[in-house]
Parts: structure tokens; C-alpha cells; sequence
């Protein structure tokens, strides 16, 4: 029985779970996650050289004279040569799909139209040091029911629509549910809500510009962005898989699901707000903030959000923390001057934090003559902070992105797309409130609505 002591159980989930993920089928093709195996190179084919003949002299037989056997390293035949040449090819073509051996440029891969080789989160898992860090933060085997379901949304989906992952408190799933059964009843003129979409904001917002003007006109107003002041309502931080930025707790979505630590949850503001743009009454408020108890659990809830691979760098950008724009040259002043400890944590706030509110009133200040800012606005102009250009290459060949671990992106909330119930958007959400508790859940939330509806008709 010694063997299923806890520390041997964690290694036996481990050791399950990555083993079950070295073998997963995507559209019946079978991929093997060993990605040492990409190096192989192929042996060269020798199209040109004539057919290599060996004559060996054979016994002579009694009676007969000697004759020569002929030997036939390759064919006389050139259409059976080519033929076989051909078939060569096509099974070294085939050993490079199974071992993941990508022959392309990375200018090929982006421009490329084929499906990507990976989905997000496998592409990421290719990397054994992000399996290690995984193994080390946290045991697999509880939340295998989470991961396999989120890979099998990717994977089902991965031809035409980039997955993004936010977590949040499970108190939202009510406000969430709410708002868009509300929307779908009194709204959509009974053609209700497409499947798969739910409301991440409520109330109104206005048409927001595309993410490369949006950044455009915030980095000439303010200097930098900053997601956690008036923009909070308006940028989503987002981590391109699962598993994104795993190993930095204030930046991954997985180790803040993981997290006890309580954030902010709907109050009786958010509802009163609600029950106000659709003219219903505030009776119920109390058991609408009373029913996130049925759902609770030690964990957070993770939401999966699928955008349409063509509306991505309408509403996305790369960025880092703060969400500012992922600007290698900012990046590094950032970390050397806290490194240098030119500036410390104090007043509840992170160096970091205090060095981006410097450089955002040098940048409002100097303008166009601070060299880090000019670029910065060159590189915006230019198209560099695209999310679907960085996705191309994190899907097919996710060994040759730089600081692949470290990428992350906000979303821009509109009514266009974020907020379009028509617009394509997905959204899942995982938590681990178990069948009996979503359930109980459903039915009081019915209920609740069912009474809102009907006080209005009254």
C-alpha cells in the first residue's frame, strides 16, 4: 500500500497525464509530443546517379561455362526509379508530419493558409520545461476533467477560431447567466442568443476601434496603457493557452484558478444596474447574490474565450503586463531599473508599477522625442503586436518562439464583436462545481428569472 502514498499517487498522475497528451488524436492524424524527435533530419535522396550494377562471378556448373549474376542496386526502368523515388518522398514527407519536423520558413509558416499543426495548449505542452513547471506547481490528476475539455474545445475548433483563457471568481457564472438570458428574452425579438455565447461585460459600450487605432489613440492621450484604471472595463488580460505564463501566479490563469485568495465578485451595484436597463425590479437581488453559494468551490473559474481567427487582430493585441503593448525595449527598462532598484515596492503598489506610471509621464511629456515611444508607435503602426502573426508560429512551431511562455494578450470589449451575440464568439467556462451543485444551480436560476419576467408583465 506504500505505493499510493500521495507523493507516489502525484507521480503516477503525472506520469499519466503526459503520457495520455504525447498521444492525441486531432482529425484521426496521431502526433507524438517528443519534440527532441523534430531534430531528425532526413537522409538524402540520390535522384540524379545512375543505377549502381554489381556482376559478381557465379560457380560454373558442370557442363556449363561461367556467367555473370547481375547484382541491381537501383532500376534500369527510369519510370519504376521515379516511381519509387516518388514513394520515398511521399513516407519521409509522412515521417515528418508524425515527428513534428517542420521543413518551412518561419516567413512560410506565417504566410501559410493550411490548419495549424497544433492546437494552443499542445503546442505549449510540446516544451518540456513548461511540463516541468507544471509538475512542480501543481498536481494534474483533480483537474483532468478541466484540462482534457479545454484541449477538446480547441481541437474541435482550432481550424477557424484562436482560444483565449481569463479566470475568474465563480460568482460571475450568475451575473453572466443573467444578463444573458435577460438579453436573449427581452432583445433579440425572440430569435435569442447564439449557442455557446455569454455577456463577459453588461450595460452599454461604445463602438470601440480596432485594437491597432484603439492603441493609437490611448498611447497619445495617456502615454501607456494601464488595464487596471478606467480601461478596466474595456481590456480583458488573456494568457494564448492554458497553461500561459505558468510559473508567474500574478499573470497565469491556470495558478489563479488554483488561487484561494478572494477578487472582486458582482455586488448589489452590478444587479441594481442590471434589473435597471431592463426595467425589472430589484426584489430578487438577494437570492441572485445568495445562488453563487450553490456553486462555490476551493477553485476559480476559468473562461475559454473563442474568438474567429478573422475578427482576432480586430479586438486583440500582444501585451504584458498592465497591458501595455509587449514592446521588447520598454520591457527591458522596466526590469533593469527595478532591478537597479531604481524603483520598490511601497505604498501597496509593485515597482514594476511604479516604474510603467514614469515612463508613461516621460513618454506624455517628451513625445515623439523619447526614442523608446517613437518606436513604440512605429512598431504599432507597423503591425508588430499582431496576435494572429504570433498564434501562426506558437501553433506550428512553438519551439522557435521567443519567451513563448511569457506572451500573453488583452481583448478589447465592443459591441462588434466582444459583446455581439452574433458575432461568432464562444464561450466555455470551467470550474470545478460538480453535477449535483450546477444542477441545483439551474433550477433556482430559472426560477429567478421566471419571476423577473413575469413581474414585468404585470
Amino acid at each position: 500500500m506504500l505505493f499510493f502514498e500521495k507523493k507516489y499517487l502525484k507521480f503516477l498522475s503525472i506520469s499519466i497525464f503526459f503520457g495520455g497528451l504525447a498521444l492525441f488524436f486531432v482529425k484521426n492524424n496521431l502526433w507524438a509530443a517528443e519534440s527532441s524527435l523534430r531534430m531528425v533530419p532526413s537522409s538524402p535522396v540520390v535522384a540524379q546517379q545512375s543505377p549502381v550494377v554489381n556482376r559478381v562471378p557465379a560457380v560454373p556448373q558442370k557442363g556449363k561455362p561461367a556467367q555473370s549474376v547481375v547484382m541491381d542496386k537501383g532500376s534500369s526502368n527510369p519510370a519504376r526509379r521515379a516511381a519509387a523515388i516518388a514513394s520515398l518522398e511521399k513516407e519521409r514527407a509522412a515521417q515528418n508530419q508524425r515527428y513534428g519536423i517542420d521543413k518551412r520558413t518561419l516567413q512560410e509558416v506565417g504566410e501559410s493558409t493550411k490548419p495549424n499543426r497544433f492546437t494552443q495548449t499542445e503546442a505549449l505542452l510540446q516544451l518540456p520545461e513548461i511540463r516541468a513547471k507544471i509538475e512542480k506547481i501543481t498536481e494534474v490528476a483533480p483537474y483532468l476533467n478541466i484540462i482534457s475539455a479545454a484541449i477538446t474545445k480547441e481541437a474541435k475548433y482550432k481550424d477557424n477560431y484562436y482560444a483565449f483563457y481569463h479566470t475568474t471568481e465563480n460568482a460571475w457564472r450568475v451575473a453572466q447567466d443573467v444578463y444573458t438570458q435577460l438579453f436573449s428574452y427581452f432583445k433579440t425579438g425572440g430569435k435569442g442568443v447564439d449557442d455557446g455565447f455569454k455577456f463577459l461585460r453588461f450595460g452599454a459600450f461604445k463602438s470601440a476601434p480596432f485594437a491597432r487605432d484603439f492603441l493609437l489613440k490611448e498611447l497619445e492621450s495617456t502615454g501607456l496603457i494601464d488595464d487596471k484604471g478606467k480601461l478596466a472595463a474595456v481590456l480583458l488580460s488573456v494568457n494564448l493557452s492554458l497553461f500561459g505564463n505558468i510559473g508567474v501566479e500574478s499573470e497565469s490563469s491556470w495558478q489563479y484558478f488554483l488561487r484561494e485568495k478572494k477578487h472582486f465578485e458582482p455586488n448589489k451595484a452590478i444587479y441594481q444596474d442590471i434589473m435597471k436597463e431592463f426595467g425589472l425590479p430589484n426584489t430578487y437581488i438577494d437570492d441572485l447574490l445568495s445562488l453563487a453559494d450553490v456553486i462555490q468551490t476551493n477553485e476559480k473559474m476559468i473562461l475559454q474565450v473563442m474568438v474567429p481567427k478573422n475578427k482576432v487582430d480586430d479586438i486583440a493585441y500582444l501585451a504584458w503586463k498592465s497591458g501595455i503593448p509587449a514592446h521588447a525595449g520598454i520591457i527591458d527598462w522596466v526590469t533593469s531599473n527595478v532591478k537597479k532598484k531604481s524603483f520598490v515596492y511601497k505604498q501597496g503598489k509593485a515597482a514594476g508599477a511604479w516604474a510603467l506610471d514614469a515612463l508613461a509621464e516621460d513618454f506624455l511629456k517628451e513625445g515623439d522625442r523619447n526614442p523608446l515611444y517613437k518606436d513604440l508607435i512605429e512598431k504599432v503602426k507597423e503591425g508588430d503586436f499582431s496576435v494572429e502573426a504570433l498564434l501562426k508560429m506558437y501553433c506550428n512551431r512553438p519551439w522557435d518562439v521567443p519567451n513563448i511562455n511569457e506572451t500573453q494578450a488583452r481583448l478589447i470589449f465592443s459591441p462588434e464583436v466582444l459583446l455581439n451575440p452574433g458575432s461568432g464568439l464562444k464561450v466555455y467556462r470551467y470550474s470545478m462545481a460538480g453535477h449535483n451543485q450546477l444542477t441545483e444551480y439551474h433550477r433556482r436560476l430559472n426560477e429567478i428569472i421566471k419571476k423577473l419576467i413575469d413581474a414585468k408583465q404585470e
